[in-house]
């Protein structure tokens, strides 16, 4: 009953890989230079504060002036948020679509199992997968900081802040499925989700820029407002809400266009 599930584990399984080391890497660099940050945490406030204020907004999370570790990583989390973005839109579109490119389709759905079952299936799969990536970059973040002796710091205000990197990734993955499915075949999955990508992420920091709250609703990553999490330890419930239902709505309509859509043969 788990054939499909399993099956989508093993054809995902390499893209997987390379994401995650490659976030892994990336942390890796980011842990090694905090340090250097954090002793010289008064040098860096005073050049921060002579920046000019729309630099200070394009930076998002009000630059380094918040230099205990998680304000550390609240700064530089929207570049992983990226990444893992375009790693989730990238498996929400081929899900899906590989077999539509391979011609496969119409002999998956001959097997007896349901479309929504495929469906459900094949989602899980790859929800598990980038399930994996954040427990691994959460993990490896906060081992990192232990290795290199970083201050003390809130767990649950860490915990509160890596949240937004697999919010973003479950945003993207259900958008990627409802992409697949309106846009039919997509030759290249993963020019599409670099375009979606780094277009919402530029759409994030011109709303940074502007400070219009507006836009914020527009860009998964502008839902978390990661300062004040850092702050304030909490989040923006109507942004939340919104994400939320976009998920939910993304996830619903991938899965009906998937179900009744007319099948491709080879």
């Amino acid at each position: 009953m788990l054939g499909v599930f399993r099956q989508e584990i093993k054809m995902q399984r390499g893209s997987w890989l390379v994401w995650t080391l490659a976030v892994l890497c990336l942390a890796a660099v980011y842990v090694s230079v905090y340090p250097a940050f954090a002793s010289d945490a008064k040098v860096v406030t005073e050049t921060f504060a002579k920046l000019p204020q729309a630099v200070k907004n394009a930076m998002g999370t009000g630059g380094f002036q918040l230099l205990n570790f998680p304000g550390f990583f609240a700064n530089v989390l929207p570049i992983f948020m990226l990444a893992g973005g375009i790693q989730a839109a990238n498996l929400g579109i081929s899900m899906t679509n590989r077999d539509r490119i391979a011609g496969t389709s119409d002999f998956l759905l001959s097997k007896p199992l349901g479309r929504s079952r495929i469906f459900w299936q094949k989602l899980f799969a790859n929800l598990i997968l980038l399930m994996a990536t954040s427990a691994a970059l959460i993990g490896g973040i906060y081992l990192g900081s232990r290795l290199i002796n970083a201050d003390s710091f809130s767990s649950s205000t860490y915990l509160m802040v890596m949240a937004a990197f697999t919010f973003v990734q479950c945003w993207f993955l259900a958008v990627g499925v409802a992409i697949a499915q309106i846009a039919g075949r997509i030759r290249n999955s993963i020019g599409v989700s670099i375009a979606l990508c780094f277009g919402l992420f530029v759409l994030a920091m011109f709303s940074s820029v502007v400070g219009d709250e507006t836009i914020r609703y527009l860009t998964p990553y502008k839902y978390i407002d990661l300062l004040k999490v850092v702050q304030e330890h909490t989040y923006d419930i109507p942004h939340l809400i919104v994400g939320v239902a976009v998920i939910i709505v993304g996830t619903a309509l991938g899965w009906l266009l998937y179900a009744h859509r007319d099948v491709e043969a080879a």
